[in-house]
């Protein structure tokens, strides 16, 4: 039997990298996938609700200016969410909020293998 690889290119995980004073900040491709997730996401609910047509009694359920407050809330649960994650895993700490099993693979996904 003939077995045929495909041999996965070598991405470095850091677009890009720069040094000031003396911190090294790097932006790399999930956290760009984060952004770019979070602004069409933005854009699309700000459409919808710049759309009076498309609710009940032509008033949208949130302003422009909530929607504005609801995603400076997920960009911290974000922030705070993958923080604590992160700390977690160092310091081996388990339980509810931590979970184990079929999570750990989402690990990968962040470039942390």
């Amino acid at each position: 039997m003939i077995q045929t690889m495909l041999t996965f290119p070598a991405i470095d995980p850091e677009i890009f990298s720069v040094s000031l004073l003396g911190i090294e900040l790097a932006l790399r491709w999930y956290a760009l996938a984060y952004i770019v997730g979070i602004l069409i996401g933005w854009f699309i609910v700000v459409r919808a609700v710049s759309t009076p047509a498309l609710w009940a009694d032509n008033r949208p359920p949130l302003t422009r200016e909530q929607v504005e407050d609801l995603v400076f809330w997920i960009i911290l649960g974000i922030i705070l969410g993958g923080r604590g994650r992160h700390f977690g895993a160092i310091w081996g700490l388990g339980g509810f909020w931590l979970p184990n099993a079929a999570w750990e693979a989402s690990w990968a996904a962040l470039g942390r293998f």
